[in-house]
């Protein structure tokens, strides 16, 4: 069983990195991602992976992206574009995946600084086996950035976050 993680940071460097979960040892290169943006949502449903958003940190504002990107797990290659974010573009989403669905909640929109208007609730969702755009699924009880999520199979959960303050609310 592979773990994978995008060791991105934008405008330097857009690799992604694989360990495997059962021994000790160091990472090995996996790929590439196609847009070398940061602060992305990240989810699985065991067989592929999927990374949403992210912005550029390259100027002043940053911005965020609209891209949804994916991998296969079992083989180490670079991303490959799986559809867009169709509400917004964001960062900073925090995301959940079942053997199904995958669900990216909350966010921060395309400035520096959190706070509102910037941040907001919206989820999207997407069919984690079936490329294409995101479709709206719901909202988070308040506007948020850097939501945890966790779930089981039977449900998830975003906790936390940030916007003016810290949240320690769970949805």
């Amino acid at each position: 069983v592979r773990g994978v993680f995008a060791d991105v940071i934008a405008g330097a460097t857009n690799n992604m990195e694989y360990v495997l979960l059962a021994t000790l040892g160091n990472s090995t290169n996996f790929g590439n991602m196609i847009n070398n943006v940061e602060a992305r949502g990240a989810c699985s449903n065991g067989s592929r992976g999927i990374f949403w958003g992210g912005s550029y940190d390259t100027g002043t504002p940053k911005y965020a992206v609209t891209s949804i990107e994916y991998i296969n797990i079992a083989s180490a290659a670079n991303s490959a574009n799986f559809g867009d974010l169709s509400d917004y573009a964001r960062d900073a989403g925090g995301a959940i995946g079942s053997a199904t669905y995958g669900i990216l909640a909350g966010g921060n929109r395309q400035s520096p600084t959190y706070g509102a208007p910037n941040t907001f609730s919206l989820m999207s969702s997407i069919n984690i086996s079936s490329l294409g755009n995101s479709a709206s699924f719901g909202s988070l009880s308040a506007a948020k950035a850097w939501p945890s999520g966790a779930h089981n199979a039977t449900r998830g959960l975003f906790a936390g976050g940030v916007e003016a303050g810290f949240y320690s609310s769970i949805d």
